[in-house]
């Protein structure tokens, strides 16, 4: 009886944590995170200190500097070169 109730506990345990890791993937990143690894970067930074991808570059359209995530330039509305991170 007692091994029943162990056995049925460890289940929903194994359940509950199952849920936790899938709702954990799903939470996204903030703003001031690095893209490729996730720690936290400074928004002045050109490279992550953590894994070395570069974060920012020069706008071929104004010349001024722009995050590798983003599509377009902020300052102009050039397109970006397309990068997979």
């Amino acid at each position: 009886m007692v091994l029943l109730l162990l056995l049925l506990i460890g289940g929903i345990a194994c359940v509950i944590l199952a849920e936790l890791e899938k709702g954990r993937d799903a939470v996204p990143r903030a703003p001031g995170d690095c893209p490729s690894c996730g720690h936290a970067v400074d928004a002045e930074w050109l490279i992550c200190p953590h894994c070395r991808l570069m974060l920012r570059e020069r706008c071929c359209g104004c010349g001024q500097q722009r995050s590798v995530s983003h599509r377009y330039c902020s300052q102009c509305g050039e397109p970006g070169q397309e990068k997979k991170i």
